[in-house]
């Protein structure tokens, strides 16, 4: 029965994560971050075994900031993604050096 409450939650997570992905590609950034902080707020209880999907759920939330022109915002959300995935993947990878490049372009954008 535990198990079946975390496959919701992740369910529940992943249809809003999904949801706010579709917004972000019609570039509807406010609505797509209200549905990536629901997802946010049920990966954040159950993000033990869900490292990756909690990660990409971060820096699509730093990007959407970003694109608002919420610099300060964008570099949390984009800073705590690269956290996790140095965690999940170590200091290598693909989506590491994204994390990495995506934090150089806030860092940009804010001189």
């Amino acid at each position: 029965m535990k198990n079946e409450g975390r496959l919701n939650a992740f369910t529940a997570a992943m249809y809003f994560h999904f949801l706010g992905d579709g917004l972000f590609s019609r570039k509807n950034y406010l609505d797509a971050i209200d549905y990536l902080i629901y997802a946010r707020n049920i990966w954040s209880q159950v993000s033990d075994e869900n490292i990756k999907e909690f990660s990409d759920n971060e820096n699509y939330l730093g990007v959407c900031y970003q694109r608002i022109g919420e610099f300060q915002n964008a570099l949390i959300f984009k800073e705590r993604a690269k956290n996790l995935r140095v965690e999940y993947y170590g200091n290598q990878g693909l989506e590491v050096s994204q994390s990495w490049s995506n934090l150089g372009v806030t860092y940009h954008s804010l001189d």
